[in-house]
């Protein structure tokens, strides 16, 4: 999976403006008002553009939906962070459905086989093949609870962060329990995608620490849940 690269204009010029194609493989919400958009253009190249307001993220009729192509207008951000950054230009506009058969060859074709291979090249988003071992709430700073998946990667590997993506989390919103979650609820969401080709899309935050970690001084996120038709099903350990 190859990176989005944005080629400096220079000090006097302006990065021209281009149009594409995007596929969201990750839709969550950053705070009260901003959302954020992930996705693939029509060559697998990572794409984040920004500004997204929260409205984007939070309509499920909105111009940003999974299984869609949306056709947006980018320009690259000389100062970015991260190379999939790119400055949004206009309005976004819905583009068609893809087949399922069609979308899951698209993810399974541009997916990394593990956390460490997604993130590898500097690189801020990857989706990946998991194992979904659990699903819980935990009270973090300043009082807030946030959704927390746990899952493994093709290498086993055990993995617990947050999951701030729009769709899971509210389909768990009626499912609060104190600071958890309702077991009965979240089991059988684990049954469901037992059944499925589960992908994670996975991003890093900005960075809020010294880059000498394992996620260069990132959080880690899952930012968008796909559960793929199992045929042609990535090896992956099983739930235990």
């Amino acid at each position: 999976m190859s990176a989005l690269t944005g080629v400096s204009a220079g000090p006097s010029a302006i990065a021209p403006a281009r149009r594409i194609r995007m596929l969201p493989l990750a839709i969550t919400a950053e705070d009260a008002t901003t959302g954020c958009i992930a996705g693939i253009d029509s060559l697998g190249n990572w794409v984040r553009p920004q500004p997204i307001p929260l409205a984007f993220a939070r309509d499920p009729q909105g111009p940003f939906r999974y299984g869609r192509w949306t056709q947006i207008t980018v320009r690259p951000q000389e100062t970015a962070a991260r190379p999939e950054d790119m400055a949004l230009v206009g309005d976004p506009e819905p583009g068609p459905a893809l087949p399922p058969d069609e979308l899951a060859a698209l993810i399974r074709t541009h997916s990394s086989a593990t956390v460490d291979e997604g993130f590898a090249e500097h690189r801020s988003a990857a989706i990946i093949p998991a194992r979904i071992d659990d699903l819980h709430a935990r009270r973090h700073t300043r009082g807030r609870v946030f959704l927390r998946l746990v899952f493994r990667d093709a290498s086993g590997e055990r993995f617990d962060w947050i999951l701030p993506e729009v769709a899971t989390v509210a389909r768990f919103a009626d499912a609060r329990r104190g600071d958890g979650l309702d077991t009965a609820r979240v089991s059988a969401w684990l049954d469901e995608l037992a059944g499925a080709d589960v992908h994670l899309a996975i991003g890093l935050t900005l960075a809020s620490r010294p880059a000498g970690d394992r996620f260069k001084g990132c959080q880690p996120l899952v930012v968008g849940l796909h559960a793929l038709p199992r045929a042609d099903r990535a090896q992956v350990p099983e739930r235990p």
